[in-house]
């Protein structure tokens, strides 16, 4: 339930709570959240950098401005390389295609509609999903690929899953014809926001900025170190619940 009615919510929560036993109907309080003050002092909020967020189903929702970000507390620790296999008899063509598949589940209209989400708050929705698919590459990539021997083929890689997940989200923002807003990143600063996601996981390799130049001071590039901060916030600890 969302709603402006703080007593609307509590009477919703009550009934909730109370349940229909005649149907076997009940909630488990253990699995229920609120972002305000209960009797029963029923919350489980994420906060970090000065705001609070509400997860649900797998999502984080800003709950001053409605605004919608992925949960990764759920990838803490070593959870976000383990899921990444490449045939290494086909490496390079792997690398590529595995990074694409992992990107496509977060390519969701609700994390990049402009009608719900500030500039900020895309951009950061972009960076982060660039973070994860880095930490997944990491350990197998090493493994098979003498990374300073490829770089070339590592930065193509990028850019190539860099333009296919942006090329993916607007598709299925257009797919929503109730979506009447477009993707407010271009291609330039997709793929800087790639490569620059890609260089906080791969440190030690130099991976050349893109072409394009973003100041320090822009919009863009201090929503990308927000969305550092708060990934590595969320993939090192759980305690802001």
């Amino acid at each position: 339930l969302i709603t402006t009615d703080e007593n609307q919510a509590n009477t919703f929560l009550e009934r909730m709570k109370q349940g229909n036993p005649a149907l076997g109907v009940s909630i488990n309080k253990a699995k229920s959240l609120t972002n305000f003050g209960t009797k029963d002092e029923i919350q489980g909020l994420i906060c970090m950098s000065g705001r609070t967020f509400f997860p649900w189903c797998g999502l984080l929702i800003d709950t001053t401005t409605g605004e919608v970000r992925i949960d990764y507390t759920r990838f803490a620790g070593s959870k976000a390389l383990d899921a990444l296999t490449v045939d290494r008899c086909q490496v390079g063509k792997n690398v590529e295609i595995r990074m694409k598949t992992f990107l496509r589940p977060r390519c969701e209209p609700i994390l990049f509609d402009s009608d719900i989400n500030s500039l900020e708050a895309v951009v950061i929705n972009f960076t982060q999903m660039m973070l994860l698919a880095a930490g997944k590459s990491q350990e197998v990539m090493r493994s098979v690929i003498v990374m300073e021997q490829n770089l070339a083929f590592f930065c193509r890689a990028i850019d190539s899953a860099v333009s296919f997940a942006r090329s993916l989200i607007i598709h299925r923002l257009q797919q929503h014809t109730e979506i009447a807003s477009s993707f407010c990143i271009c291609e330039q600063d997709a793929l800087w926001l790639g490569r620059h996601a890609f260089r906080q996981v791969f440190k030690n390799l130099m991976i050349p900025s893109e072409s394009h130049v973003i100041a320090k001071t822009s919009r863009l590039y201090r929503a990308a170190q927000v969305a550092i901060t708060q990934f590595k916030t969320l993939t090192t600890s759980t305690s802001g619940r």
